[in-house]
């Protein structure tokens, strides 16, 4: 195996894909930080993807008078068993089986989801599975972690507003070898 400063790499070049890597602590307060303003003091606020805890305790920290819920396979308590009501899903989740975690966040029907996630994991299908469930984008925060995933989203969306704050187009072409500017 070729051995790779780049947790991403690390990732992708393993025979069995493990995608636990924890999210740096100043990640998860800027992620806070940053969707600090859209999240009401008293929510019902679900970490999905809990590891060693790190997001729920920031996440406690910052919104003090929510109720935090929280799950982590590794500790016997699985996202896909999860079902009580929720306000919000703050999460960096694994993407080995983001599809899976975008079907089961729209089957639990919180008002907001905040996602960190590689800026190649927002999808055109991804946006158009979400907006065809009610969900739009209502921001998003792009940043570069050196020696992580490379440039990476916290990509928020909601389904109290009723459009995309970015103006999104599905459409898809093929390439052509005989493309031509007539």
């Amino acid at each position: 195996m070729v051995k790779t400063k780049n947790v991403a790499n690390n990732i992708k070049l393993r025979d069995n894909p493990n995608d636990v890597v924890y999210t740096p602590f100043r990640v998860i307060r800027l992620h806070l930080e940053y969707i600090k303003n859209d999240i009401d003091e008293n929510s019902i606020i679900y970490e999905p993807f809990s590891g060693d805890g790190r997001y729920v305790r920031k996440i406690n920290k910052h919104f003090p008078n929510s109720t935090i819920y929280e799950t982590e396979i590794q500790k016997g308590s699985d996202f896909f068993e999860f079902n009580k009501e929720i306000d919000c899903i703050i999460t960096n989740p694994p993407y080995s089986i983001l599809n899976k975690v975008f079907d089961k966040i729209i089957q639990l029907k919180p008002s907001y989801v905040s996602l960190l996630i590689g800026s190649l994991n927002l999808t055109n299908n991804r946006i158009k599975l979400m907006n065809d469930n009610g969900y739009y984008l209502k921001s998003l925060y792009q940043l570069k972690i050196q020696n992580w995933f490379g440039n990476a989203l916290i990509v928020n969306f909601s389904n109290k507003i009723d459009k995309n704050v970015i103006d999104y187009h599905h459409k898809y072409f093929k390439f052509k070898d005989d493309d031509s500017d007539e």
